[in-house]
């Protein structure tokens, strides 16, 4: 079987975080006028380590990041918490990009280098704001139709490498063939594969649901993570935004995600192998579930493909490690 060689070093360029001071003022004034809406701006605190630096001077930069995160719900949020009609949602989101727009215009290196920006969209949020657009754009919930790049869902007690946190063993070892743990409500298709799952296992002896717990956080932090690891192959539909945490929790298990996400770009889809190690069930061929995995056991081994997911999750995809290879090349 061919094995997939470790992706290449990332190609340096030279990069400036900007300094949050530089832009607190505005930054205030912007969360001031977003308060208690869907969306809204908030420090984001990135100090470059490892990375090639311009000596502070974005004038000597190839890539300029500002230090502000762009926040918001997915639009199912905004019609389902904020009661949005979908031309409620069109001018909020107008005015979301005015003010974040009236935020980077008192940026003199926005002014005078847009594109050379860097911008980090977080939330579940599938549309690009437009004035981020200019620049270089990474966002957790990225559209195959959009411009932005995708970046993963950050789970902090992954993030420091909590070994101990994670209960699962050998792929092997997982008693469930396929399974999945959350809320079923967060999107409609979640609901369609439900239904899916009912046709083609109705004793459910395959595809095991199990959904979200109530209890103390950290009981049920535990018992969702050993869950995920419980089955050999993991359900990650679409929720509010257009990916989920579950997608990069199952990865740090070493366990196969079934992604059922059409439009969802995937982080470093460039350098990283996902066909190996994922799973991808179009949103309209649920039914064809257990076929897929199948045909994914038939053509992987199961315990090189769970090495490949942990590998290129704890490599590549934790904060520092992402930001290491995102950044350091260039876009």
């Amino acid at each position: 079987m061919q094995r997939t060689r470790e992706p290449d070093a990332p190609v340096r360029s030279r990069l400036v975080v900007l300094p949050l001071e530089t832009v607190q003022s505005a930054l205030d004034r912007a969360a001031a006028r977003l308060h208690g809406s869907p969306a809204g701006v908030a420090p984001w605190h990135f100090d470059g380590a490892g990375l090639g630096t311009a000596g502070g001077d974005w004038r000597e930069a190839d890539r300029i990041v500002v230090p502000v995160a762009f926040n918001a719900l997915g639009t199912q949020e905004w019609r389902t918490v904020h009661g949005m009609t979908p031309a409620a949602a069109e001018t909020f989101f107008a005015e979301f990009d005015r003010v974040s727009r009236d935020l980077l215009e008192t940026l003199p290196s926005y002014r005078a280098r847009p594109r050379a920006h860097v911008f980090v969209q977080w939330g579940d949020l599938e549309w690009d704001l437009p004035c981020l657009t200019v620049g270089r754009v990474l966002k957790v919930s990225a559209s195959r139709r959009g411009a932005a790049e995708a970046m993963p869902y950050f789970v902090d007690d992954l993030e420091e490498g909590e070994a101990a946190r994670l209960p699962a063993g050998p792929i092997a070892h997982a008693g469930d063939l396929c399974g999945f743990v959350g809320n079923l409500d967060s999107h409609p298709l979640r609901r369609r594969l439900a239904a899916a799952i009912e046709r083609i296992d109705p004793t459910g002896s395959r595809v095991r649901l199990r959904h979200t717990e109530v209890g103390p956080a950290d009981a049920r932090r535990d018992r969702y993570l050993r869950a995920l690891g419980d089955a050999r192959f993991v359900l990650c539909p679409r929720g509010g935004g257009l990916n989920s945490a579950r997608f990069f929790e199952t990865l740090a298990l070493g366990r196969i995600p079934v992604l059922v996400a059409d439009d969802t770009r995937l982080p470093l889809e460039s350098t990283i192998p996902y066909r190996e190690f994922v799973v991808r069930l179009p949103e309209d061929d649920l039914d064809s579930l257990l076929a897929r995995i199948a045909a994914f056991e038939r053509q992987h081994e199961l315990e090189h493909a769970s090495r490949l997911a942990r590998g290129h999750y704890w490599r590549c995809l934790r904060f520092r490690h992402f930001f290491a290879r995102a950044l350091a090349r260039d876009g």
